[in-house]
């Protein structure tokens, strides 16, 4: 029996990411991988709720993250690899995947904004309810004026550098319209000494006159 089958691969550059694209003339895939870094030296960063591996690369001073596209996937299920199951009628579906290599000096960027524009997030939105997905409920992380947990508490406006209020209220408004819960990430607790509205005064303190300490995140600590 013949197993042979043509894969045709279609890259790009997406900002500071490479782009991927795959298919196959016939139903045989059972699974794809990305594959791993391959660089001598490199370490591997568990990241809370991210579904792939995050990987620095300490002599290039680079992190870097593969990612499949789960919109676009035909996998039975696209969770890191992409597995092709047997359906019940023996048969697998055709290989269609496409994704993202992508490679950063500050890990922040991979929680980017959709073309740059909380506008350009909105039809993302728009695009999974035309895919219908009906129930999505959202926390907006990275919105801030100065950027993500950065000069708290003066999140507002909205970061200019993203379109500012007007975008943020077009995003808003496509949730909205879409049915989705829709809520922005906030801290109203932690003040940090170089945001603008820092008040000495304002800061709570222990019983022994000393300052009440915010949470400590060794993992954004920098030498």
């Amino acid at each position: 029996k013949d197993e042979s089958f043509t894969t045709k691969w279609t890259l790009g550059i997406y900002g500071k990411s490479l782009t991927f694209s795959v298919s196959a003339d016939k139903p045989l895939v059972h699974q794809m991988r990305l594959g791993g870094v391959a660089a001598p030296l490199r370490k591997t960063i568990h990241t809370p709720y991210f579904g792939d591996q995050l990987v620095y690369l300490p002599a290039n001073r680079l992190f870097t993250c593969r990612r499949l596209d789960w919109t676009f996937s035909n996998a039975s299920n696209a969770d890191g690899d992409a597995r092709y199951d047997k359906k019940t009628d023996g048969t697998r579906n055709l290989l269609a995947e496409a994704g993202y290599i992508a490679f950063s000096h500050t890990p922040g960027e991979f929680w980017g904004i959709t073309g740059g524009s909380f506008a350009n997030d909105g039809d993302v939105l728009r695009s999974l309810k035309d895919y219908g997905v009906d129930h999505i409920g959202i926390i907006y992380h990275t919105w801030q004026r100065y950027g993500y947990d950065i000069k708290l508490p003066d999140h507002v406006p909205a970061n200019p550098k993203w379109g500012g209020d007007d975008a943020m209220r077009a995003l808003g408004q496509a949730a909205k319209d879409c049915g989705y819960l829709f809520s922005l990430h906030e801290n109203y607790v932690d003040m940090y000494p170089d945001a603008p509205s820092y008040d000495e005064s304002s800061i709570a303190l222990l019983a022994d006159g000393k300052k009440y300490p915010a949470w400590y995140n060794p993992e954004e600590t920098t030498p």
